[in-house]
């Protein structure tokens, strides 16, 4: 299956960087996309202005109107501040910017690079612009130890994923500020597009469709960010800040845990309790099992009798399971009625 167009364009942008120009096999390779995918993302780009062509036939070949500017700063003794005042000097496609889209990106620049120095404990920090039509794409990346692994280290978790994990589920909104989750939290809000590829762990949100994707990629030292956003964006700070307060009181009464991002078999009582950990901060937890085949006995009493008479405030909703799991989920729940423990979820 060929990956979306929201990946592969950012790929073919740090093609462009790299090699000047492209032709439609290069982004094939280094997408795994089909030729018409890659041709088609392509065509888009032109058709946008982000683009030219320059030959014809086989000998075809894409270059960008809009060329990428690149700064790359030593973390020691570096101030966000300093690199601000750098890129807005030098890059012309900041000036004159509407407030809004201004401040978004002054955000986004300092917040960035703030956590390179502070969290990454690497040497250097690299930050680039682009236009892309009508919108301005940064990109900051490092080369410190990584953001996911980093978090899991501050956050007692055994591993990046484990990290990842714990922030599709809402704890990203409660690690405190200097720990980098509610800064990376609200950029991703304020954001057209919004992604962090760390540790072979790519993370990305696409809040033109409301879609948050996690994916493994080739894994590459450190830590790097992209953020984009429209020229026209009306988004303020304040109204993004505003929304996640009242966001952050709605994550705590509900959230959706998608089994099917993590594996298709669950059978013991410690994947239970790893799924289900932190989450009895929520008053609703609605189990998608749609991708799950197989499910053992350990698993569900774990989930729906142990955890549910541990945690009875939280209510645990499964949902999308196919027949031979439903049968296997209702009798545990059934066991747990009999125990005296309130069945959960409807």
């Amino acid at each position: 299956m060929s990956p979306r167009p929201s990946r592969i364009r950012p790929i073919i942008d740090d093609l462009l960087a790299e090699w000047g120009s492209i032709a439609n096999r290069n982004v094939v390779a280094a997408t795994g996309s089909s030729r018409q995918a890659a041709h088609a993302q392509l065509r888009s780009m032109v058709d946008a202005g982000d683009l030219i062509v320059e030959g014809s036939g086989r000998g075809v070949r894409y270059r960008s109107v809009h060329p990428r500017q690149r700064f790359r700063y030593r973390l020691e003794g570096l101030g966000e501040d300093l690199v601000w005042n750098d890129v807005s000097a030098e890059v012309l496609e900041l000036s004159d910017l509407p407030d809004p889209a201004d401040r978004a990106l002054h955000t986004a620049v300092v917040e960035l690079v703030n956590n390179a120095i502070s969290h990454s404990n690497g040497r250097y920090v690299e930050v680039s612009f682009r236009k892309a039509h009508d919108r301005l794409v940064l990109e900051v990346s490092d080369d410190g130890e990584g953001i996911f692994d980093h978090l899991a280290q501050e956050n007692g978790l055994p591993d990046g994923m484990e990290a990842l994990r714990q922030l599709t589920k809402g704890k990203l909104t409660t690690m405190p500020a200097e720990h980098t989750g509610e800064g990376i939290f609200l950029l991703s809000r304020i954001a057209d597009f919004f992604e962090i590829e760390s540790g072979g762990l790519l993370w990305m949100v696409d809040n033109e469709i409301d879609d948050v994707g996690i994916a493994s990629v080739h894994v590459s030292p450190g830590t790097r960010v992209r953020f984009e956003i429209d020229v026209s964006t009306t988004t303020s700070l304040e109204s993004v800040m505003a929304e996640s307060s009242e966001g952050f009181e709605l994550a705590r009464r509900r959230v959706v845990v998608k089994l099917f991002e993590t594996g298709n078999r669950f059978l013991s009582r410690s994947e239970a309790k790893k799924l289900l950990e932190g989450l009895n901060r929520f008053r609703n937890v609605v189990v998608d099992f749609k991708g799950v085949e197989a499910v053992g006995q350990g698993f569900v009493d774990e989930m729906f009798r142990v955890w549910t008479s541990r945690h009875p405030d939280t209510r645990l909703h499964p949902i999308n399971m196919e027949p031979p799991i439903a049968f296997i989920v209702e009798h545990g729940r059934r066991a747990s009625e009999s125990s005296g423990t309130e069945p959960q979820g409807t």
